[in-house]
């Protein structure tokens, strides 16, 4: 059973056999009100957080993955990284006082239990170490910090490190219409436009052993989406290999998929959703996802999936492709060698 406390929200997370349920109960418990401070614990926990953060400023995957948070987030101060400085900085007494502050009301708290029992077994399990929690009743909420991804074209090269290796990445975002119908057109779109890059640039040119296109959304604080399309190639081919991306980018925006490649698509979604279902921790996120965007009432939708799938069409795909990878609207990450001066 392990806490997590992140911008918007905090909670628990965890897991057990049948037979261990209880215990479980009890860990989160403890985790909820006996909170306790560890300085041996916390000297080690600062001293190996000092370690990596050193070694971490010569790698130019690090760097590269820095410089491309800080154009997303338009360099805001909470999605600056840590440093060795910043850890020096850590403080015990203040770090368990707020820790015991997010866990002292409860009932801002939903929680969700996926597994192999039955409502009568878990219920007195409930009733002993869930309602008995501490409950304050503040009627807390999140505070909209303001970080926007820019809303133009930013373009930036950068050099590190010394191998003959560049890496380049391209992230659309944009404003999200948050719901089912467009997070599946949204999840489709980037698989074909991966399979589309994989194709030419991997299969046919050879130019990457890997070329990636992974998209994500939230809802809070405002509704947002982002495609990130990313790669590794020799540097002198860097260049073209964007031009090249970008002109298979533009195929996906203006080419409608037949009959048969829609096809094709749905039995893969469908396959996708027959394995993930099965899985207890891909229901315990849906449901999860559904109440913290304040929509407990479409937990039902989790079992309509394949009729979503159905309705899906070639036509919603391309509409997602045009309006997800707005050409006027990305930031791109070139990392090249250093020059040898």
């Amino acid at each position: 059973m392990s806490p997590f406390i992140d911008e918007l929200d905090q909670g628990m997370s965890g897991g057990s056999t049948p037979q261990d349920l209880e215990t479980l109960f009890q860990l989160m418990y403890l985790r909820f009100t006996a909170a306790r401070a560890d300085q041996v614990a916390f000297a080690s926990l600062q001293a190996q957080a000092r370690a990596i953060l050193a070694n971490q400023t010569a790698s130019p995957d690090v760097f590269f993955s820095q410089t491309l948070d800080a154009l997303l987030s338009q360099n805001h101060p909470r999605r600056r990284p840590d440093t060795p400085s910043s850890v020096d900085r850590w403080n015990l007494d203040t770090a368990l006082a707020f820790y015991k502050a997010r866990f002292a009301d409860a009932s801002n708290f939903t929680f969700v239990f996926v597994g192999s029992f039955t409502v009568e077994s878990v219920r007195p399990l409930v009733e002993t170490y869930v309602a008995s929690l501490p409950a304050t009743h503040a009627h807390e909420t999140w505070r909209d910090l303001a970080i926007r991804p820019p809303s133009g074209v930013v373009e930036k090269t950068i050099e590190k490190g010394i191998a003959p290796k560049s890496e380049a990445a391209i992230v659309f975002t944009g404003p999200f219409d948050y719901d089912d119908g467009h997070r599946l057109a949204l999840r489709t779109m980037t698989l074909v436009l991966e399979s589309r890059l994989s194709d030419t640039l991997r299969q046919q040119l050879g130019a990457t052993y890997s070329i990636t296109a992974t998209s994500s959304v939230q809802k809070f604080p405002s509704p947002l989406y982002a495609v990130r399309v990313e790669w590794t190639c020799d540097p002198a081919q860097t260049s073209a290999l964007v031009q090249r991306v970008f002109k298979e980018i533009e195929f996906v925006r203006t080419t409608a998929l037949s009959r048969n490649q829609v096809g094709v698509i749905h039995d893969l979604l469908l396959r996708d959703y027959e394995q993930n279902s099965q899985d207890n921790r891909y229901l315990l996120n849906q449901v999860s996802r559904r109440y913290e965007d304040g929509e407990p009432g479409s937990v039902g939708a989790i079992a309509r999936m394949p009729d979503r799938i159905a309705e899906l069409t070639g036509d919603a795909i391309l509409a997602a492709a045009q309006r997800y990878l707005n050409p006027a609207r990305y930031v791109q990450v070139t990392m090249m060698p250093e020059t040898v001066r």
